[in-house]
């Protein structure tokens, strides 16, 4: 039982980092899609807090000075 010869299952250095590199690719675009996400989701509701605080300011700004 001395010759050892390569189990037919494994991957070789080369296979692995392949599959490694796939492997962070895809989690990189998961990141990426979950971010773009955030991003629309801030973007949407973020006009309607700007509106408000624009339609509200005049008010402080062009108060008459008695």
């Amino acid at each position: 039982m001395s010759g050892m010869r390569p189990r037919a299952n494994t991957l070789t250095s080369a296979q692995s980092k392949i599959l490694y590199d796939r492997w962070k690719c895809k989690m990189t675009e998961e990141k990426i899609e979950e971010t773009i996400h955030m991003i629309r989701r801030t973007t949407i509701s973020q006009p309607q807090t700007i509106a408000t605080s624009v339609v509200k300011e005049p008010n402080y700004f062009y108060k008459p000075k008695s």
